[in-house]
């Protein structure tokens, strides 16, 4: 279950989750958070981007956090024992961005390139660090007290990122085995893609855009201008500035 905390910027939004109570406008509302929604074992519930969300849903989740309990509007108990709750937020994400401007006398490239070039696990201890305080600037010392751990994400790896993009590719080829065409990924393309989209400062992202930029709309282009390409088998390749495509029909089974 996800909670997009963005849709409670204001007090009162508060009671879209547990309904008003008896008198108040949108009592007859039933409220997202219901005993059916909750009595499954191992519930997650997730409050995404919390920081952008009223001080009110802190001061609700201060009672779900500490008692397992909360009442909805109409008195109805609701019991959060057999959940596990998760909070997103991106309170830090300026702090952590601010770490390759600090070093004096540099410019913010060059400063960046030498954030990129420190040791993994001591950029990870830097961004822990700030992240950490951060959070304690943020919420309050009582909200803080009732979490059990506060987990911070560290920067992808090599690793990380050809999953990712193994991941987009993967709905590349189903968009493109729809329309009849099946797809080979050199490794060369590969690391062209990461290349081009990897950017310390905005994560996975733009290795998205890149996909899209480098690989879909060419190849797209190329499709539309090449007319039908059913039964035909695209090879992906690369060179320093771009990726070619090269078609060849696929052999009939006998």
């Amino acid at each position: 279950m996800v909670i997009n905390c963005t849709e409670f910027k204001n007090p009162h939004d508060v009671s879209k989750l547990t309904g008003a109570p008896p008198g108040y406008i949108g009592h007859d509302h039933p409220p997202f958070l219901t005993p059916e929604r909750l009595e499954k074992k191992f519930t997650v519930v997730i409050f995404e981007e919390l920081e952008k969300a009223d001080r009110a849903l802190n001061d609700l989740l201060l009672q779900i956090l500490e008692r397992g309990e909360l009442k909805t509007g109409l008195g109805v108990d609701l019991s959060f024992r057999n959940c596990f709750i998760m909070l997103t937020s991106n309170v830090c994400a300026k702090e952590v961005d601010q770490i390759a401007k600090n070093n004096a006398g540099i410019g913010f490239a060059r400063s960046l390139q030498k954030f990129e070039e420190l040791d993994q696990d001591e950029s990870d201890d830097k961004i822990h660090s700030v992240c950490i305080g951060a959070v304690e600037d943020f919420f309050s010392p009582e909200f803080i007290n009732r979490l059990d751990e506060i987990v911070t994400f560290n920067r992808l790896k090599d690793e990380h990122l050809v999953a990712i993009l193994d991941k987009f590719l993967m709905d590349t080829r189903s968009r493109l085995a729809s329309a009849g065409i099946a797809a080979i990924v050199s490794q060369e393309a590969k690391r062209f893609l990461i290349k081009k989209g990897t950017n310390l400062r905005y994560g996975a992202r733009p290795l998205r855009r890149a996909v899209r930029e480098y690989l879909e709309y060419p190849l797209a282009a190329l499709i539309a201008d090449e007319g039908t390409t059913q039964n035909h088998v695209v090879h992906i390749e690369a060179d320093e500035n771009a990726l070619s495509f090269h078609f060849a029909r696929l052999a009939a089974a006998s």
